[in-house]
């Protein structure tokens, strides 16, 4: 008979059947007791759960399974360490299933009166051997369950601040956990035998603990720097699973979407706020995987019969595509991908289907609301010289849609109206270029030349400066400060907008554009100063027209990483009045919601504008 450690425990409030079962030890109990709670049957007793849970995770526990491991000399029983190693692993199902406290108890700084501060002492050691020794004894169950655990411990501000002085070391070992877990269930989507396969509610698990992770913070700061130390592997497994969930089977009706597919473009939306990350996954071509489910969902290939809930499926997809569809290289690959015919289909066939059935909880507004705004930001980009053709290729495949004789594209509302738009756009912007003349000075201080035509040749290191010869270029190089701003200028690229590749007279099209309207931006900012309004630049966006605003505001977006405000500050100081000059607002340049320059109003003013692409 097993040794029984808890022969003289009595925990007060605890039914006979819990002390029974602490007695004797009784791990299959303790199964019984997470089935209750999973079950939703033992809601009442939280309090005399959470008691049960530290005799299965005691440091003699601990010891004697790190012995059957053969990390620390001694002798054991197979059998009773697999006893053990269950009885751990549901204290922690326990765990995760009473201890969970909602992010936003937090942010309103509410506490849970019922917290154990010493928890993570019993918790973290368990944790750290389940993540960091992959056994036969520690399977993927296990590590799911020690997923589900972690989350619950650092849904608590007070647990994760603990975890966060004392235990982040563990964060590589997560992640490669978590890599462990997605590559396991990609391999195993086409496996026969479902018992085989991995337990969705454990990838959910680890998915869902890499998202609380990553909440603004500390923690959260030190965990991003784990992932992009990673991001090529991490942008390979979620977008892998994605193509291997049949995300690129456009109209083979024979593998259809799985339905596990939504957990997975979540985390990789989540994780691409960050510059390598979303570097890694446009490279794994994010993009044109996303565009491929929505050509299936236009095309309703589901594995789900209910077609109600097409609409929110669609819904949810638009609401984690929006955010990867923003800078050039993303917006180009979209289009590439037919997204513009891809979502006018959507709005036409959703349309339709909604006027035929009642059923459907999603209204056509909420889906074109979405497709509008994918269409105003390809709208701005219609101003752009280098996605002039691509643009016009779309239009005409959406154009030979709406001619069909078979199912043509309806166009309606808003959404007709923004179409048109495009159309217009495209057709003055594209007549635009071989008449511009863009009034631009060459850097070098010492050329007295006059204003050049587009043609001015940049620095090759930076691609910042423009210079109307190489003896201007050299003098700059050699007798101004060129030489001391030129790696920082590209250092600072590099940080700001390592996906926005415009050429100089894509530029030279946008900076003609803002200052044709450039008296309306300086009029609205001085009026917003009579009025006493903090206000320091006017935004000007393609697309979307001129507002004012604060920079601190303009990068407060979702859309933004915290590491974007320090290069646009260097921008600041650099473009900043002379010393004693009076103090003027700047204008951000903007196509889409994408920053592509930051310029002094006065500068401006004087048309002594420098078109300078802050891209690689």
């Amino acid at each position: 008979m097993p040794p029984r450690p808890f022969a003289n425990s009595w925990i007060p409030g605890l039914a006979d059947r819990y002390a029974k079962a602490l007695y004797h030890d009784d791990v299959e109990e303790l199964g019984l007791f997470v089935d209750g709670r999973q079950a939703g049957q033992l809601q009442s007793q939280t309090e005399e759960l959470r008691n049960l849970i530290p005799p299965y995770l005691t440091l003699e526990r601990l010891g004697y399974i790190r012995v059957a491991l053969g990390l620390e000399q001694g002798e054991y029983d197979r059998q009773r360490a697999a006893h053990i190693l269950r009885g751990a692993k549901l204290a922690l199902m326990m765990f995760a299933l009473t201890h969970s406290v909602e992010p936003l108890h937090r942010r309103r700084g509410i506490e849970d009166v019922t917290v154990d501060v010493d928890i993570p002492s019993k918790i973290l050691p368990w944790l750290f051997l389940a993540f960091s020794r992959p056994s036969p004894l520690f399977d993927l169950e296990t590590l799911g369950i020690a997923a589900m655990a972690l989350q619950s411990l650092l849904s608590h501000q007070l647990y994760r601040n603990t975890f966060n002085h004392t235990s982040r070391s563990l964060l590589p070992d997560v992640v490669a956990s978590w890599l462990v877990i997605v590559e396991r269930d990609t391999e195993d989507i086409e496996v026969e035998n479902p018992s085989s396969v991995v337990n969705i509610s454990k990838v959910e698990a680890f998915h869902g603990l890499v998202v609380r992770i990553l909440e603004q913070d500390a923690l959260g700061s030190t965990f991003s720097k784990v992932l992009e130390s990673r991001s090529r592997d991490v942008a390979g497994a979620l977008v892998g699973s994605l193509v291997r969930r049949g995300f690129t089977d456009v109209g083979n009706r024979t593998k259809l979407i799985e339905d596990n597919w939504f957990i997975y473009l979540h985390v990789a939306q989540v994780t691409s706020q960050w510059p390598m990350l979303r570097a890694s996954m446009l490279d794994r071509d994010i993009i044109g995987v996303t565009c491929r489910i929505l050509r299936r969902f236009a095309r309703r290939e589901l594995v789900s019969k209910d077609t109600t809930i097409w609409g929110e499926l669609l819904s949810e997809t638009f609401r984690l595509f929006i955010p990867f569809f923003r800078g050039p290289p993303a917006v180009k690959a979209a289009l590439q991908g037919s997204c513009l015919l891809t979502v006018l289909r959507i709005h036409s066939a959703y349309a339709i289907a909604h006027s035929q059935s009642a059923s459907f909880t999603t209204p056509p507004d909420s889906i074109d609301s979405h497709v509008f705004r994918i269409m105003s930001t390809i709208r701005g980009y219609a101003k752009i010289p280098s996605f002039h053709h691509i643009i016009s290729k779309s239009l005409q495949q959406v154009e030979q849609k709406r001619a069909a004789r078979n199912e043509p594209l309806r166009l309606s509302g808003k959404v007709a109206e923004e179409y048109d738009a495009i159309r217009q756009a495209l057709e003055k912007y594209s007549t635009v270029l071989p008449l511009l003349e863009i009034r631009t000075q060459c850097a070098a201080s010492n050329c007295s030349k006059p204003i050049f035509k587009i043609g001015l040749k940049c620095c090759g290191f930076c691609k910042m400066l423009m210079y109307c010869s190489s003896s201007c270029q050299r003098h700059d190089w050699t007798e101004g400060e060129h030489r001391i701003h030129c790696p920082r200028l590209r250092a600072s690229q590099i940080q700001l907008a390592p996906h926005c590749p415009l050429k100089y007279t894509d530029m030279a099209i946008v900076s003609s554009s803002y200052i044709d309207n450039l008296h309306r931006a300086i009029a609205l900012w001085q009026e917003k100063k009579v009025f006493g309004t903090d206000t320091d630049l006017a935004v000007v966006d393609l697309g979307r027209g001129i507002w004012p605003g604060h920079i601190d505001r303009i990068f407060d977006q979702p859309e933004y990483a915290s590491d974007d405000m320090q290069p646009w500050r260097e921008l600041i100081d650099r473009r900043a009045p002379a010393r004693g000059a009076k103090a003027s607002p700047y204008v951000l340049f903007m196509v889409a919601s994408w920053p592509l320059d930051l310029t002094n109003m006065d500068a401006l003013v004087a048309g002594q504008v420098k078109v300078q692409s802050f891209a690689c």
